[in-house]
């Protein structure tokens, strides 16, 4: 084991830190004193401790000491700390020039923590014997809250905090009971949890506009605000709440209160609304609705802050306030924290600043802000990304910024994304400390890989990484419905229109470095690695097909042989791409564990596409290859659903199966445009025999996805291993629909053959 060996170990790495070689000792021979009250923290981290010790000491030979300092001591390695409370040293202790033991102190337990989560980075364990180097450390973090919210991060705590990760939001359930009385639920586990490890934790109440969805809010009147009749006619209308009325306020003290009284509680954040939802009774009509929203928030505050003192507020901002961000800010007293989200600007992978001028402006005047940064190449797919250099870039703004509070999000799972929330942890506590290169190699330290070819893969994939997930190209497809959706809207045909889609300038010079990538993956032996440069190379490709069909179009002389070549070329992307998602999936995932429905929609999103330029090419009678992947089986609509809104569809799909035979199969929803989506839970495959007997061989289970105006296509991948040609065959769809009593739920089912 040598120096570089231990610093490389450390994620983050610390401030300052000196190591020198160290010592070896049977466990038996190391013992631990705690000069610190026991609270959740220190017991943390003495049971970590616990591991590289023994109880059984006979006479020990190196003692670690956990210690605890008033503030009104000064630590003088820590005079230049910037967050005290969780800033820790670590210091060797000699007896004479033996070294027999380290110091930790802090001026909390949080910190007594953070210098035992260095410590233990730093110490290499074979059997009974641990190896102790002679460590040296000064430490404190750049960003004062480190945390993630989305996917896996609720269940991820004892992981991610032995990064430092010390920020999470939890929700909690708010609504109202059958008499009309507030009502709270608590994630106990979580404050518990987040207790232990050192989390901070708000208490987040999510977007308000929201929470009449569910429970008996929606039954009193005195909540409730006046649509216009648009609204009111959309089929996704729900009630939302009135903000001028006292019984807001009053429900909104009392969620506030319910809240508070949580002995686990000292920061609430409250979401707002995510769409704008403007009431039109006499109070409210002439008003902006998001100052009345936040107006309504600070009342209630007002009130309950004098109950429970020291009790935090946070305001966060959405898509649908984004034109009142300023107004919102300026609203705003001191001692009221302020996040910007948004959809489209905070989940975004772009290489342009994410702070608005207007935010930075409130920060230098003292406000404390927040955001939440996505931290992987989409929010909404799930593509792989490793990138520092994308990471790095946003860090540097956010600590530059002297921003408080930085919530990443990453979905469906942090599996998928280690490697950039590592770096996203590292440069948040020590912005300054390593460059992209030794990041790259404290990670290979850590993971066992070859730090050198490592960094040449992640090097070779720098732009070409990046440069897909600027141009949000997946992300676009998912979302342009004329292209992807089999059916008919009610709008018009603007299926080639990807104006959002930003250019990818060196696009060759990105495809020969992915192409490289690939080439490093096989020389490390790493199929997860060569899994992903392939769906980037992929990804590539299909920019190339996607847009050059768009180009084409837009031209005053349509050349078909152009067209031909750019829907083969996206072909063969579309199925580079679904072939590597799915491998590097597999690879993440535990035994048997099935795929994120998000890797299933990103696995099948350039699928859809090829439908629709396959269908363009019907439409005007360009002949091209082979006819339409996807093959209609039927479509449901108002009269399928009993009386209870249940429905168990039933399709025959015999032909299908015995003329494709065994193999992949998708079974493929759309929906069409109505008043009501389509809850759909189970999906079967049966085999009829012909004597009359009936089996399932193959199904999807559990509540899968709700087919509606804001989710309306979906694919889900079967199996089929044998298909016995004097059988028939039977797609039964379990579904619930027009929940509400509208009068149409319709949609489309399909088969594609992999």
């Amino acid at each position: 084991m040598n120096n570089q060996d231990v610093i490389n170990r450390l994620i983050p790495l610390p401030k300052n830190c000196k190591v020198l070689e160290g010592v070896t000792y049977d466990k038996k021979r190391i013992n631990i004193v705690c000069k610190a009250d026991k609270s959740a923290k220190i017991k943390t981290a003495l049971s970590l401790l616990d591991l590289y010790t023994s109880h059984s000491h006979f006479e020990a030979d190196f003692t670690i000491s956990l210690s605890i300092v008033k503030k009104s001591k000064t630590i003088k390695q820590l005079k230049k700390a910037k967050f005290l409370n969780q800033s820790y040293i670590i210091e060797p202790q000699m007896a004479g020039k033996i070294y027999s033991g380290l110091k930790i102190k802090a001026y909390s337990d949080l910190g007594v923590l953070y210098g035992v989560r260095t410590l233990i980075q730093a110490l290499v364990v074979n059997g009974d014997e641990v190896t102790i180097p002679k460590i040296k450390v000064a430490d404190w973090p750049d960003m004062e809250f480190r945390g993630q919210w989305g996917g896996t991060s609720n269940c991820d705590i004892p992981y991610l905090s032995q990064y430092k990760f010390n920020a999470i939001d939890g929700k909690v359930l708010v609504n109202a009971d059958e008499s009309g009385n507030a009502t709270v639920v608590h994630s106990d586990r979580l404050y518990q949890e987040a207790d232990e490890y050192g989390v901070d934790i708000a208490a987040t109440i999510p977007h308000l506009e929201l929470i009449a969805r569910k429970g008996f809010i929606g039954s009193n009147n005195e909540l409730l605000a006046t649509p216009s009749e648009e609204r009111k006619n959309r089929s996704d209308y729900f009630p939302f709440l009135c903000m001028s009325s006292q019984a807001t306020k009053d429900m909104i003290v009392d969620w506030f209160r319910q809240t508070a009284k949580h002995p686990m509680v000292n920061k609430i954040l409250i979401w707002l609304s995510e769409e704008e939802s403007k009431c039109y009774c006499d109070k409210c009509v002439d008003h902006e609705p998001y100052s009345l929203e936040v107006q309504c928030l600070l009342d209630a505050y007002d009130e309950i802050k004098k109950e429970y003192k020291g009790l935090e507020l946070g305001i966060m901002l959405s898509q649908g306030s984004f034109k009142v961000t300023k107004q919102i800010a300026d609203m705003l007293p001191k001692e009221v924290s302020l996040t910007f989200y948004d959809g489209g600007r905070t989940y975004d992978s772009g290489r342009y600043e994410m702070v608005l001028p207007s935010l930075a402006n409130y920060v230098k005047k003292g406000g404390l802000l927040g955001i939440y940064p996505q931290i992987t190449h989409s929010w909404r797919t799930v593509f792989p990304m490793m990138s520092p250099y994308f990471i790095k870039y946003r860090c540097d703004e956010f600590v530059n910024k002297n921003l408080h509070r930085i919530i990443g999000y990453s979905v469906p799972d942090n599996r998928y994304h280690e490697y950039n929330l590592l770096a996203f942890l590292e440069w948040l506590w020590n912005n300054k400390g390593r460059s992209e290169k030794e990041f790259t190699m404290a990670y290979a330290t850590v993971n066992n890989l070859d730090g050198d070819l490592l960094y040449k893969y992640i090097l070779s994939l720098k732009n070409a990484s990046w440069d897909l997930a600027h141009s949000k190209l997946f992300v676009r497809l998912m979302y342009n419905y004329p292209l992807v959706l089999r059916s008919s809207l009610e709008f018009n045909d603007h299926r080639f229109e990807m104006a959002e889609t930003l250019p990818i300038k060196n696009i060759k010079k990105d495809i020969i470095q992915a192409r490289k990538a690939i080439e490093i993956a096989k020389e490390m032996v790493n199929d997860q690695l060569e899994s992903q440069a392939k769906c980037i190379l992929g990804g590539l490709l299909a920019y190339e097909g996607v847009m050059g069909f768009i180009s084409e179009l837009e031209k005053k002389s349509i050349n078909s042989d152009k067209l031909i070549e750019y829907y083969k070329a996206t072909k063969k992307a579309s199925n580079m791409v679904y072939k590597n998602i799915l491998a590097w999936s597999k690879d993440i995932l535990l035994e048997r564990e099935k795929h994120h429905v998000r890797v299933t929609d990103t696995s099948s999103v350039l699928f859809r596409a090829l439908d629709g330029m396959k269908r363009y090419l019907d439409d005007t009678q360009v002949k091209c290859s082979k006819k339409q992947r996807i093959i209609h089986v039927g479509e449901w609509d108002e009269g399928s659903f009993s009386s209870n809104h249940d429905a168990l569809l039933s399709f025959d799909i015999t032909d299908t199966i015995t003329s494709n035979k065994s193999g992949t199969y998708h079974v493929c929803f759309d929906y069409i445009n109505g008043q009501s989506g389509t809850e759909i839970y189970r999906v079967f495959l049966r085999e009829v025999q012909q004597a009359g007997g009936e089996k399932t061989i193959s199904q999807l289970t559990g509540n899968i996805k709700r087919l509606a105006i804001w989710a309306p296509w979906a694919e889900y991948p079967f199996k089929v291993k044998k298909v016995n040609k004097d059988c028939q065959y039977k797609l039964l769809i379990d579904v619930t629909g027009m929940e509400k009593g509208e009068k149409t739920c319709r949609g489309m089912v399909g088969l594609r053959k992999i």
